[in-house]
């Protein structure tokens, strides 16, 4: 391993730890808690993100193997820095650690199958390395996410100050690398933009964030913090699969490309939404007063 692939995956460990910090043990519990919340998750993130992916690369004259990458990335699971970002929104850290933590578990037995049926579907053979994917979840977001719950257990008087340290200083380590990477690669991602590739991705987030949105609950809070985790994919799982199939580097590109584009427009979305939101409480509020 390079090292800046050592510097990006300890990065990533040490995100995933910050996590752990800001949770308990007990938010693994969200699955009988908030039934209604964990199950809208598995059916935005596992169900209608991948078939509205699907649907696009079919509608679109989509190279093959950019194809590939569009709905490999639809199907990953969440990323490392998602719970950060759900934690942003106001949601508590039962809900964004929780949802992280079981659906990420689950991930070991809903990938494969979503792989599977992605190759039944377009009559191809996907080679879906489960072992080495289960070992991936285990070793670099499992066992961060317990050893900081574990801190947090423990010494939870520095653990929000040890959070923050470690988030700052993984992001130092991660924004030059990402920036390198997209001068590097900033003519590939160019030639992903006028056959379909851009148009697809938006639609598959703009309608994942929606559908998230509206299956988040109630409270405006885990509404958009679920429209983000619809989209938020894990790069690194999804160049997994990628590369277990010997897809060349214009898989990865979509890949990147997903990356890039949930994470523009689920930030503006969280701009658009939150101020809406806001006013529609106001005025709730307002009706219940007069």
């Amino acid at each position: 391993m390079s090292p800046i692939n050592l510097l990006v995956q300890g990065a990533l460990l040490v995100l995933v730890f910050t996590v752990g910090l800001q949770g308990r043990f007990h938010d693994f519990l969200i699955v009988t808690r908030q039934p209604r919340l964990f199950l809208s998750g598995v059916l935005v993130i596992n169900v209608i993100v991948p078939a509205v992916a699907i649907a696009m690369v079919l509608t679109f004259p989509i190279a093959p193997v950019t194809r590939a990458g569009l709905v490999v990335m639809a199907i990953a699971p969440m990323a490392p820095f998602l719970p950060g970002k759900m934690l942003k929104t106001g949601a508590g850290h039962e809900f964004a650690v929780g949802l992280y933590a079981t659906l990420t578990v689950t991930a070991i037995l809903i990938v494969p199958a979503s792989i599977w049926a992605v190759g039944e579907f377009t009559h191809r053979e996907v080679d879906l390395p489960v072992g080495a994917l289960a070992w991936f979840l285990f070793t670099t977001v499992l066992v961060p996410l317990l050893a900081g719950m574990l801190v947090a257990t423990l010494w939870p008087a520095i653990a929000p100050r040890l959070a923050k340290v470690g988030t700052i200083a993984a992001f130092v380590v991660l924004l030059p690398i990402v920036l390198l990477l997209l001068f590097k690669s900033g003519g590939e991602l160019a030639g992903l933009l006028g056959d379909g590739t851009l148009a697809a991705i938006a639609v598959t987030v703009l309608v994942g964030m929606v559908a998230g949105h509206a299956l988040g609950g109630p409270a405006p809070a885990t509404r958009l913090a679920m429209s983000q985790a619809a989209v938020t994919r894990h790069p690194g799982i999804a160049g997994l699969i990628v590369q277990a199939n010997g897809v060349d580097k214009a898989a990865m590109m979509a890949v990147l490309l997903f990356l890039l584009v949930s994470l523009v427009l689920s930030t503006l979305y969280g701009k658009w939404i939150v101020p809406r939101d806001a006013a529609t409480a106001a005025r709730t509020n307002g009706s219940l007063h007069n």
